[in-house]
């Protein structure tokens, strides 16, 4: 705690006219405005950078005639990247790393799976981002 966060304490302490709650405002309003923020909110990824270089069949082209895209995983995320627009959309849910991907005929339609506990299969519309079906605990020994 800094001086005057201190002060305002120890004022409110002993009846200088300061109650508890100014005296917790004023320590806030002491501190630094990056530590006084609302640390309540969950992380939200913007951008996914690389892919897993140990695993193979990790980049798919999703192009055709509508858009220019691939379709790579990183870790936990599947990433559809718009080359033409620079823009990713992240295809979040999977507990574990992404181990491997499946993509359909027609490039709609991806599915990704992971292993370890508690994995699972994830069917994507790689046009909306959305998690289509599901699959927990596909095999009982989460290989």
């Amino acid at each position: 705690m800094d001086l005057a966060a201190d002060t305002a304490h120890q004022n409110a302490g002993q009846g200088h006219g300061m109650d508890a709650a100014a005296a917790e405002d004023a320590s806030l309003s002491a501190r630094p405005s990056a530590l006084a923020e609302d640390h309540t909110q969950a992380l939200s990824l913007k951008w996914s950078f690389g892919f897993n270089k140990n695993r193979t069949g990790v980049v798919h082209n999703l192009s055709d005639d509508s858009r220019n895209a691939i379709f790579y995983f990183a870790a936990h995320t599947g990433v559809v990247y718009d080359y033409v627009n620079r823009t990713q959309t992240l295809l979040q849910g999977h507990c574990n790393p992404i181990s491997c991907c499946a993509v359909s005929a027609d490039k709609r339609w991806v599915a990704t799976a992971d292993q370890g506990p508690d994995s699972m299969i994830v069917v994507w519309d790689t046009l909306s981002g959305a998690p289509i079906k599901t699959i927990f605990n596909p095999h009982l020994d989460g290989a």
